[in-house]
């Protein structure tokens, strides 16, 4: 296991790619984040009216409810858990995208662990 320079977290992994989750859920674990996966913005939705997380990971594209809207709802429900996204597109747009739907964080695929540890970390002091 990779040290990180903050306190494990507790992690919602949103992906609805089986393939992403195996890889993005190993490199959470490798930094020792305890991480549960769904595979839409629904079930995301349904398991954060159960279960509080430390902060939500979720991908900007999924075919039932994209990431942005998602990320909304939670917002509308008034659950203030950090989100980060993740995505492919690293420009300003999505970016400012992301800001205004609510996120906290950026991470752009392939995730790199360092990336990760930085983006995380952030997220935890903050």
């Amino acid at each position: 296991m990779v040290q990180t320079p903050f306190p494990a977290m507790k992690l919602l992994l949103v992906d609805d790619n089986a393939m992403m989750q195996k890889i993005q859920s190993t490199i959470l674990q490798k930094l020792g984040h305890q991480t549960s996966v769904v595979s839409s913005g629904q079930q995301a939705l349904e398991v954060l009216s159960r279960q509080t997380f430390d902060c939500i990971v979720m991908d900007m594209q999924m075919p039932d409810m994209d990431g942005l809207e998602t990320t909304r709802r939670i917002r509308q429900s008034g659950n203030q858990t950090p989100i980060v996204a993740l995505t492919g597109n690293d420009d300003g747009a999505s970016r400012q995208a992301c800001r205004q739907a609510g996120m906290n964080g950026f991470l752009t695929k392939p995730l790199q662990t360092s990336q990760v540890s930085q983006v995380l970390g952030g997220i935890k002091r903050g």
